[in-house]
């Protein structure tokens, strides 16, 4: 299906309410799709027991270690990935930049997060963030999550979505 073609089939699916904002989200969704598709097609990937095994490995971190992460940041990854997320702390954590990134969503850095750190850890920080927040009770600071909501959201939502499509895609072969 050519790119015209699978965009004029994401127009005729879209409401007619809908703002151009929320069509370029769309659209932006797909190209990361794809873009990951073509990824995996040229460099291979990984198997869902690979997955699997990276995240097993990663759950059973003891808690020296998950404090050692939260205090620790990966200079490296926010040099390519967290332009201005916190520019008056360069020795801001990865959770801090994560925050950050959260209530300025991007499609593509938040899966840049995701892909980075797993998409466990996004929603963690999400989900953190948010009850800490409403806990907190600054009006200024709930209204910055409000407005991030949505779009958090609907990134985590395709997240789930786009690996969902990759699994199957994976489980059953592509016909020629």
């Amino acid at each position: 299906m050519s790119t015209k073609e699978i965009v004029a089939d994401l127009l005729e699916r879209l409401p007619e309410e809908v703002s151009l904002r929320e069509v370029a989200r769309e659209i932006e969704f797909i190209a990361a799709v794809r873009e990951g598709f073509e990824s995996y097609d040229r460099d291979g990937g990984t198997t869902i027991d690979e997955t699997q095994a990276k995240i097993s490995s990663r759950a059973k971190g003891n808690k020296t270690q998950i404090e050692e992460e939260q205090t620790a940041r990966d200079r490296v990854f926010w040099e390519v990935h967290g332009g201005g997320l916190a520019w008056s702390n360069s020795d801001a954590s990865d959770s801090v930049m994560v925050a950050q990134a959260l209530l300025a969503p991007s499609f593509h850095r938040l899966l840049d997060i995701a892909a980075h750190f797993g998409l466990g850890f996004l929603e963690e920080q999400w989900n953190k963030l948010r009850k800490e927040t409403m806990a907190a009770g600054y009006p200024e600071e709930i209204q910055k999550i409000m407005r991030a909501a949505p779009i958090v959201e609907r990134c985590l939502r395709h997240m789930h979505e786009g690996l969902k499509a990759g699994a199957m895609a994976a489980a059953v072969p592509l016909q020629s």
